[in-house]
């Protein structure tokens, strides 16, 4: 029961998140531009939802948060990622949808 609810509250952060940082920037992206980097290198969008996730939950260096790549989702203006969070053996997933198109 307690799981479903971090899972449940850690889903909502990150829809929170990735909306804040996504419309915060749209209108400064071109509409043509991919939904992750080619290089396979974080973008700024997935370092600032990793950063608001740590701070919100007081995740420590021995939590590993990974933020997946950005891409599109059927739903045009809408970004869609995974976040997997361990601690210790226990690992948690979450695919989320965020609007906007920022990178």
């Amino acid at each position: 029961m307690m799981r479903s609810s971090v899972k449940t509250a850690l889903s909502f952060s990150a829809i929170l998140a990735l909306s804040a940082f996504a419309l915060a920037g749209a209108a400064q992206q071109p509409k043509s531009a991919p939904a992750a980097p080619a290089s396979g290198a974080p973008s700024q969008t997935q370092k600032n939802v990793e950063a608001y996730l740590r701070h919100l939950y007081a995740f420590g260096p021995d939590v590993q948060v990974v933020v997946g790549p950005l891409k599109e989702s059927p739903v045009e203006g809408l970004l869609e990622t995974n976040i997997d969070v361990t601690i210790g053996e226990n690992k948690e997933a979450a695919s989320r949808r965020s609007a906007g198109n920022q990178h």
